[in-house]
């Protein structure tokens, strides 16, 4: 198991090499290329999603997210977003139902 070294300790790898701690990290890193998903009480972090549209993440998530035709408003990084709006990696995209629809 590896354990937290600080700075410019010298490190043994498995195959017998050295190298030199240069950065510490107490947050784990999000996966590459990922966006945070929310819809209702539902959270998800979607990797592979960076370069995709909305409408494709929409659409890619409708039964997992259980998006419906009631959420018609979403938001990318607390702002309204159109279905062809390409995601970035770290985007924030929300799924909301307008006020006074059942769902």
């Amino acid at each position: 198991m590896l354990q937290a070294q600080p700075r410019g300790t010298k490190v043994k790898g498995t195959t017998g090499s050295t190298a030199t701690v240069d950065k510490v990290s107490a947050t784990p890193k999000k996966a590459k290329g990922s966006v945070d998903v929310t819809c209702g009480a539902r959270k998800s972090t979607v990797s592979g999603a960076v370069g995709r549209t909305v409408s494709a993440l929409r659409k890619g998530l409708t039964t997992k997210m259980n998006i419906t035709e009631n959420h018609t408003t979403t938001l990318v990084n607390g702002e309204r977003a159109n279905s062809n709006r390409r995601l970035k990696t770290g985007d924030k995209v929300e799924f909301h139902r307008e006020a006074g629809t059942k769902g």
